[in-house]
């Protein structure tokens, strides 16, 4: 990746966590706990064009069960990144 990456988050029922990395190169880590990643529970949508990375995260809006559930992004970015995050 060259020039200054955009990336764009939306974690829906989760947090954002943020972090500097090297140059050109963007990673994101999707954490669960107490939910797996795949269609019928988390799922993660990404795509990249240009210097966009755009990272979308949705958990089901019904949920029967106990226990504690939680889903966190960190996201390693190059420090003159253009950033919009958001968490619902």
């Amino acid at each position: 990746m060259s020039g200054k990456p955009e990336v764009v988050a939306e974690v829906q029922d989760g947090d954002i966590r943020v972090s500097t990395g090297p140059a050109g190169q963007v990673r994101a880590a999707v954490i669960t706990r107490g939910w797996r990643i795949g269609d019928d529970e988390v799922r993660v949508t990404e795509r990249q064009t240009g210097n966009r990375v755009e990272i979308e995260v949705r958990v089901p809006r019904t949920f029967f069960g106990f226990g504690e559930r939680g889903v966190r992004v960190e996201l390693t970015v190059p420090r003159e990144s253009n950033l919009n995050l958001h968490t619902k």
